[in-house]
Formats: C-alpha cells, structure tokens, sequence
C-alpha cells in the first residue's frame, strides 16, 4: 500500500491552534464573573491592548470546543478585570517575523503582546526585543506556567501556560501483525513498565530482519531522532562558562553521542536491521512509510496516525521512544513550537501587561464560572481513539505516558545541520565508511562554528 506523505508537514499552524486551546486546565460551569481583585490594581483605562498573531485562528471564539469557550471568557472577563479593550493584528508568516522586529529596532510599538515562533525566538532574545518573564510567572507553586520553551542561558522569556493532559509528540509506530507472528511482547507494555531499553528495541529489529523476506526492524528515516532525546545526545550543550558546543565532541556528552552512533552502527552493519542508509529527505521518508505498509517493516518514525488510519491500514499502533543507557528522562520533545511574549519595545509595563495575559489565559480556576474549564480525559480518548489509532488502549496507552514525560523543547532547527548530519555523520556510519568517533571529529569544525554562530554570537 502506498500512502500519501506525511511527516512533519503543517507543525508551525498545528501548533499554534493546539497552543491557543492548550491554555486550559478545567470544566465550565456557570456566569462569568471575574474575581474582583485579579488586576492587582492595573487599570488600562479603557485603552486597547495589541496583540499580534499570525492566523486569526488563534483569536478564542465560542462554539468549536468546550476549551475553546473557556479561553473566550477567560479573555472577556480579563478585558473587564483590567479595563481594556483587544486590537489583533494578524500577519501573514511572511510578513510577520521581519514587520516585528523592524518596528522595534526602530523604537516603534508593534504590539503589546506577540506571538513568539521558535524558529525566530532566539533571534528577538538576543535582540532584546522580548522581555524575560521569569519575575512575572514566580515560584508558581501549582507550575502552571511554561518556563522551558522560549529558554536561552537559563532564562525564560515565554508567557503561556502548560499544555494540559499533554500527549507524546514524537512517537514510533510498530506493526502489529509481526509483533504477534515473532512472539514479541507488546512495546507498549514494556513502556508502560519503564523496561522498553535499547537493548529491547535492538533485539526486536533484529529478530523482524530477515533479508530473503525483505523484512526490516526499522528504518534509517528519522532513527537518529527516535533515539537521540532518550539518552541526553543533543546537537549542542552549554558548557559551565556558560557557552554552548558541540555535544557530539563535548567531554561531558560525548559518551552520549557515541552510543548514538554506535548503536546505530551496530543495527546497520551487525544485525542488517535498519532499512535504508539515509536519515532524511523525502527518498528515506518514503521509502520507509511504503515499507511500513507493506508490512515488511517492524518501527517506523511518525507523528499522524490520522492518515494511516484514515487510508485503511490497520496493523499498527503507537510507542514511545526506547530508553538509552545514560538517559535521565524520557522527554517529551518538541521540535518546533508557538509561544507569547511581551515586546521590549512597549507603551505599557511589561508587569501589567504579563498580569493581564496571564489572567487571560487561566482556565483552571474554579472561581472563573464559564472561563473554568476541566478536560474529560475519556472524551479526549475517544476522539483520539476514533481519529487515529485501531485501538482504544492506543488512545491510553499515549495519554497515560504523555502523564510521566516532562516536555522540553529544542532548537536544534535553528542550526540548519541537516544535511551535515544525514550525510556526513550518519550515512557514513550507517554504511560503515567511517567511526562514530572519526564522524564527530570530522564534522566538529562545522557544527561547533555553527553553534557559535547561532548562540555564542552577540
């Protein structure tokens, strides 16, 4: 069967819809009152708050979800709380990123409160065109509030809430038709049990390997990716003077990074288990969802079950990534994401404005009549379960693990290493052309010059 591609396409809007809602914690009940004493005395007077967006679909509105109508209100009662009104200026993309910031180099106000990108957020940091909010968010007892997304030298310069009832954003689905036929036992199961290792995962795709079968554990596509956030081996590291290096060739990471590498290697060259020599591209992309639905391969990397689902292919289901011998965490990674900040350049205290949006973006308060609002973990396992997976335990089996991964996100895009990694550090290695250890000292120069491009650089 072959299926339409897929992977990693729409993720910038996707998320920023998922953002919008995932402001909420909690149900709604009745009127919508606001506390009375939220402002702490901010009083804007009547004037209008600009917040800038790149998609009106980010603007909250009644009657799509349930989530949806509580962040409505939660912003309504903030706009009376505070005595303001809200001006959006939408942007496309296109145009969004570079109106920003040339309006606030050149001291002009763009907007009072702005939607962030992570493809764009370092950049605006070191600018100075966003305002830290650590001070703003404090302990936060209940952590409500997301402090590890817009993050550079230990510093957090975002001002959105956690993402409640969080799900695995990168996952490897598994065949489940060759899991039975090899007497295997159930990833998910493993995972659930904190015993799904390398070492399984390994033994797994060398006993689904048989070549006169054509039969793959899994395929090169990705694979670094499936395994790298499960054992600390990051691109890049801040060292203890503060700046950032190459983790491949750091002395504290590199043992991550070499058991990397030599896994795969292992894989590629010992077991013959992994399909294809390359990382990435659309060639490696098809080539191993093909595979996939042919049912000639056991692991495949991938985000939208929806589409296997919705193209009739039933032998599949969802497991988290295998867990490294020096990892610390099973991290709930994401690559790309949408975040608010405050401008630097401003007509208001960045302190009231960081009050306002954080009262408009609370649901989770049982005070908050129709801005309260308390997810249904079964409703939301019913629609996943009838969206994506075959099965409803595959539906659990993601929520319950989404419960335990502690979210970080990484900015490794922002490096634009890509094709240095498929080409010059994993291909040779997945061929047997080259070491782990002679790949990382051959692509140090490269990576670490980057970094210090992109981090190191004022």
């Amino acid at each position: 069967m072959k299926l339409k591609n897929w992977f990693n396409r729409g993720i910038a809007l996707l998320l920023v819809v998922v953002l919008t809602v995932g402001i909420s914690a909690c149900k709604g009940s009745s009127a919508g009152k606001s506390s009375g004493s939220a402002s702490g005395g901010v009083d804007f007077g009547g004037r209008p708050l600009i917040i800038s967006i790149w998609s009106d679909s980010t603007i909250p509105s009644l009657g799509k979800s349930e989530a949806g109508d509580a962040a409505y209100y939660a912003l309504e009662q903030a706009k009376k709380e505070f005595n303001c009104d809200i001006e959006w200026v939408i942007l496309p993309e296109s145009q969004y990123f570079d109106e920003f910031v040339k309006s606030s180099l050149s001291g002009s106000v763009y907007s009072n409160i702005a939607l962030l990108h992570s493809n764009s957020i370092l950049s605006w940091i070191k600018q100075g065109l966003v305002e830290p909010t650590d001070k703003f968010i404090g302990e936060d007892a209940e952590g409500h509030w997301n402090n590890t997304y817009a993050n550079f030298k230990g510093v957090n310069y975002g001002l959105m809430p956690k993402a409640q009832n969080p799900t695995p954003y990168m996952l490897l689905y598994y065949n489940t038709r060759m899991i039975k036929e090899l007497g295997l036992e159930d990833p998910q199961k493993l995972a659930l049990e904190n015993k799904w290792t390398w070492d399984v995962f390994r033994d797994y795709c060398a006993k689904a390997t048989d070549k006169s079968k054509g039969t793959y554990g899994v395929s090169a596509f990705m694979l670094p990716d499936c395994l790298r956030y499960t054992n600390g081996a990051y691109l890049w590291t801040q060292g203890s003077d503060g700046k950032y290096y190459n983790a491949y060739s750091y002395k504290e990471t590199n043992k991550n990074a070499l058991e990397l590498l030599e896994l795969i290697q292992n894989m590629a060259i010992k077991d013959n288990s992994i399909l294809g020599d390359r990382t990435g591209g659309v060639t490696a992309m098809d080539l191993a969802l093909n595979t996939f639905t042919d049912g000639n391969l056991l692991f495949m990397y991938g985000q939208k079950g929806a589409t296997l689902k919705a193209q009739g292919f039933t032998d599949y289901a969802p497991v988290t990534f295998p867990i490294g011998p020096s990892s610390t965490a099973n991290y709930n990674m994401r690559d790309g994401f949408s975040i608010w900040g405050i401008p630097t350049t401003n007509d208001f205290p960045a302190e009231d404005l960081a009050k306002f949006w954080m009262y408009a973006q609370t649901t989770w308060d049982k005070n908050r009549g129709d801005a309260y609002y308390e997810p249904d973990t079964d409703e939301m396992i019913d629609a996943l379960f009838a969206s994506t997976y075959q099965r409803r335990e595959d539906a659990e089996f993601v929520y319950e693990m989404g419960e335990k991964m502690p979210e970080k996100a990484s900015l490794n895009s922002l490096l634009n290493l890509g094709s240095i990694e498929v080409n010059e550090i994993y291909y040779p290695v997945i061929v047997g052309q080259s070491t782990p250890a002679a790949v990382i000292e051959a692509t140090n120069s490269v990576i670490q010059s980057r970094i210090d491009e992109v981090f190191n650089s004022k």
